[in-house]
Formats: structure tokens, C-alpha cells, sequence
């Protein structure tokens, strides 16, 4: 199993922080955002990674290296065409990705506990995905998954009537046959995939 982490993006909503650093990069108790997702695919014994880039970063790689220090080796991907969704980010890693499943980790979450048992009832149970869910008070800020019969049917983003009191937490396990459904995607109202 691989892991892809996206690091890219604007960071909008950050600013006037992110002006002038990666929001990924933002020091939390004395460490970047980053690393926290990186020990946490260490856990889970992923040794290859890909860290999705914005076109022309070098900040992300001067301060994370080639991954050695957490028994990893880790590929930079500058995402093409700009920040288009999750989709894209997948599409652009394909070749590197190729037929292994993979952890998808949105690098810009901080994860309270071990995701291991995720990637371990991944495995065992021959999964096609897995995404993490947490309870949470406020829904309609999230993506809101619909559950039927302990399945998720589909995933709306921020909506007005969440049809549940969980949000996707940024960490999703897939097999590669995802790559054939993120080129199937037609892009969203905001031209995201």
C-alpha cells in the first residue's frame, strides 16, 4: 500500500498567514501541520509516499527531505492545471500510483489517535474503499456522508440538510480502481473534480 497527501492549494480562508508559508507548513506545538500526517501512514508501516505540491513549491521538500527520517521515501507531485478537487489530485498521481491501493490523507487534518486499524480492516475485509467518519455537532460545515445500512451512498459537501451527524474526516483508503472513476468525474459547478 502507497500514500498520497495532498499539500497543495491556496489556503484562502488562512490568509494573511498563508501569504507567505504552505498552510501544511503552519507550526503546530513546535512542528509543521505535515509531519503529524506523515508519522501517523509511519504507524501504519506505508513506507512510499507522494506529498501533492503546488507547481513551483520547494518549501515543502527543504523541510521534509526525501522522507528518510520517518523510514519513508517521498515523492513530490506538482498538481497540473491548478487546485480542480480530490479527483484531480488522484488522476495526477495515477502513474505513480499504479495498480496498489492507496491511503489518501488530506494533509491539512490533525488526526486524534491511529488510523493502523483503518488500513488493517482494509486489508482484511478486501475492501474497494474506507473512508473515516467522525460524529460531529455541526454537520452542514462538513462533508456529510449518507449512510444506508452501514454504507456510505454518497458524500455531500456543506449541506444545508445533512442527512447524518457525521463529517469525512480527510482519510480514505482505495483501491486503484478509483483511478477509472475519478477520469469518469465531470467537474462541479466550482470546476472542481
Amino acid at each position: 500500500m502507497k500514500a498520497l497527501i495532498t499539500a497543495g492549494g491556496r489556503a484562502t480562508r488562512l490568509r494573511p498567514i498563508t501569504f507567505t508559508i504552505n498552510k501544511h507548513l503552519i507550526p503546530l506545538v513546535n512542528k509543521p501541520m505535515l509531519e503529524y500526517a506523515l508519522e501517523k501512514i509511519q504507524e501504519c508501516g506505508i513506507t512510499e509516499v507522494a506529498i501533492n505540491i503546488n507547481p513551483g513549491e520547494t518549501e515543502l521538500q527543504k523541510i521534509l527531505g526525501d522522507g528518510s527520517r520517518w523510514g519513508m521515501d517521498i515523492t513530490y507531485l506538482e498538481q497540473q492545471g491548478g487546485p480542480k478537487g480530490l479527483a484531480h489530485i488522484i488522476s495526477n498521481a495515477a502513474e505513480w500510483l499504479g495498480d496498489e491501493p492507496f491511503l489518501f490523507y488530506l494533509g491539512d487534518n490533525i488526526i486524534l489517535g491511529s488510523i493502523k486499524s483503518l488500513v488493517e480492516k482494509f486489508q482484511r475485509e478486501e475492501l474497494d474503499c474506507l473512508l473515516a467518519l467522525s460524529r460531529v455537532p455541526d454537520p452542514q460545515r462538513f462533508g456529510v456522508p449518507e449512510l444506508r445500512n452501514g454504507r456510505i451512498t454518497r458524500v455531500l459537501e456543506k449541506p444545508s440538510d445533512p442527512p447524518s451527524d457525521f463529517a469525512v474526516t480527510g482519510i480514505y483508503i482505495y483501491k486503484s480502481s478509483i483511478l477509472r472513476a475519478c477520469s469518469d468525474i465531470q467537474p462541479s459547478a466550482r470546476g472542481e473534480y
